[in-house]
């Protein structure tokens, strides 16, 4: 039923439609609102609904997101009725409360791009973490990858250093006169696993540290040797059985 239908002429510019689920509220200052059952409603109406203290709705109904809200005036006062989990509480002002805003849906979580990963050849590997430890400068290649043991270990030499490779270790970067000592002891002398395959590298300042299987090894530019950091096994020839190489500890 229309609100015209149910209000005399006279009142028709005020007035209440009311049905089983909601009413239908319309004042000729505050507009026409909507004011479904539940909580608030019951509420409302149980205090004279517009014609009681609270007078007409100026909002509709809505849901925010700290809860449900109507506001309703008298003409002199506001009012403010908020819903959270059934229990409505009504909040006054003498000036008109700011629009109720209703609650946003949650926005959909971004999705991130797919990023296509592309396998690195043994060469761009080798390259890279030349570019890594030596620098621009010091990344220019002076020879092709060569295999100069019988185990699978792959080596280039840069500019700035030389950089090993093996499919368990990955590239792994050493000073050049590093390489040259351990490629000297490991190919001529007695004690070729005295330092092992090497495993990992890092580089603190200007120095490359290499680490192998029994001991760390850098270049020391004062003595112009390759140096140990650390022996654990085997253990270190004494000074008389030293290799050409000329490996001091450090």
């Amino acid at each position: 039923m229309a609100l015209h239908e149910i209000l005399p002429a006279a009142t028709r510019t005020a007035g209440v439609c009311k049905s089983s689920v909601t009413e239908i509220y319309q004042h000729p200052q505050y507009g026409t609102h909507t004011v479904p059952n539940g909580p608030i409603s019951r509420y409302y109406e149980h205090h004279g609904g517009h014609m009681g203290v609270y007078g007409y709705p100026t909002s509709s109904v809505t849901a925010t997101a700290t809860g449900t809200t109507l506001t309703t005036s008298n003409g002199k006062t506001y009012y403010t009725f908020t819903e959270t989990a059934g229990a409505v509480t009504v909040a006054v002002s003498t000036t008109p409360p700011a629009s109720p805003k209703p609650a946003q849906p949650t926005p959909a979580p971004k999705t991130q791009p797919i990023v296509e990963r592309k396998t690195l050849t043994v060469e761009q590997q080798i390259r890279d973490t030349a570019q890594e430890a030596f620098g621009t400068a010091g990344a220019q290649p002076i020879s092709d990858i060569y295999r100069p043991f019988p185990e699978d270990i792959q080596v280039q030499r840069f500019t700035g250093g030389v950089i090993t490779y093996t499919k368990t270790t990955g590239p792994i970067a050493m000073h050049g006169m590093v390489y040259d000592h351990w490629w000297k002891a490991r190919e001529y002398s007695d004690f070729k696993n005295r330092e092992g395959l090497p495993t990992t590298w890092h580089k603190t300042g200007d120095t490359i540290y290499t680490q192998f299987e029994h001991t760390q090894l850098y270049w020391d530019p004062h003595t112009r040797l390759a140096r140990t950091t650390q022996t654990s096994a085997p253990t270190m020839p004494s000074p008389s059985e030293t290799p050409k190489s000329g490996i001091t500890p450090g």
